[in-house]
């Protein structure tokens, strides 16, 4: 890329670009990978949707530079665009978990899929503020494992299995009691704190899960932190096609949340699904299904 790192990324978009269907750019979160998400890749592919899926900076088999300015999502807007440029399309159906690369490139955006963090306008945003308007209104601080993330994200380095275990708990409450608050993720690891994990997060995924750089990876953090990542962010045209998928039970977006923030789109679709953050990996059937039902919009 024009910042002299690598990205890896998955495409097909010249095996399927003539079936007339819209290509897909799926875009992980923190902290997942590309290949956490080829089972979704293949199914659209059976059904003749071009594919893109990269690995983010800092994520998967991308490189891990500990620069920080590298992390803000404008970069990563720039990233995407110059993938798309190089593998020549122009718009594409943009799926993101916890991901708001798009709102940088809002001209190469066909529809919109949030996978459990909603759309909110790009905005300066206090932190603590946030922490304490959350704790009033739902009991507890969403935003209280950003302290590891920003200040100490040696702890997840060190402490990776314990973090792996609540990461991907099988039971979403066990966020709102061991992640989400003040304090909280630092006790866990700390601990060493163990717990069931889904399904899906099997050694796989824990492989994938150790490739990661944690204190690279959570720059991306600091960027929001700060402030820098959204002084250069767009608007989002309130008429453009959008699909939220929201889980009944994510600590990290109370559902009442990304019910208000429907209020952004005129022409936006809002599917509830029981389960946690992780809500597409825990039942990729399901997600498949409320993705395909929402593509038909194109043909």
């Amino acid at each position: 890329t024009q910042t002299g790192y690598k990205i890896q990324y998955y495409s097909s978009y010249e095996k399927f670009k003539s079936g007339g269907k819209p290509p897909l750019v799926f875009l992980h979160g923190w902290p997942n990978s590309s290949a956490d998400y080829d089972q979704f890749v293949q199914y659209f592919e059976d059904r003749q949707h071009p594919c893109i899926a990269p690995d983010q900076l800092g994520f998967g088999n991308s490189d891990k530079p500990e620069r920080p300015e590298l992390y803000t999502a404008r970069q990563a807007a720039n990233t995407i665009i110059e993938l798309l440029s190089a593998e020549g399309m122009s718009k594409a159906v943009f799926i993101g978990h916890d991901c708001r690369v798009w709102l940088l490139c809002p001209e190469r955006v066909l529809g919109l899929v949030f996978i459990s963090i909603p759309y909110i306008p790009p905005r300066a945003v206090d932190y603590d503020v946030m922490n304490d308007k959350t704790e009033e209104t739902f009991g507890y601080a969403c935003f209280g494992y950003w302290d590891v993330f920003i200040n100490e994200p040696n702890l997840i380095r060190e402490h990776e299995d314990a973090f792996f275990n609540i990461f991907y708990a099988k039971d979403p409450a066990l966020w709102k009691a061991y992640f989400m608050g003040r304090g909280q993720l630092k006790d866990w690891l700390l601990g060493e704190g163990r717990c069931e994990t889904a399904d899906y997060a099997d050694m796989k995924v824990k492989d994938r899960f150790s490739q990661n750089d944690w204190v690279a990876s959570t720059h991306f953090y600091r960027c929001f932190y700060d402030g820098s990542a959204w002084a250069s962010e767009k608007e989002v045209p309130s008429t453009v096609s959008s699909l939220t998928i929201a889980p009944d039970n994510d600590a990290c977006s109370p559902l009442p949340i990304i019910q208000q923030s429907m209020r952004y789109f005129s022409n936006g679709r809002l599917a509830v699904v029981s389960g946690g953050h992780n809500c597409h990996f825990e039942d990729k059937i399901r997600f498949c299904s409320l993705l395909e039902d929402y593509l038909a919009v194109f043909r």
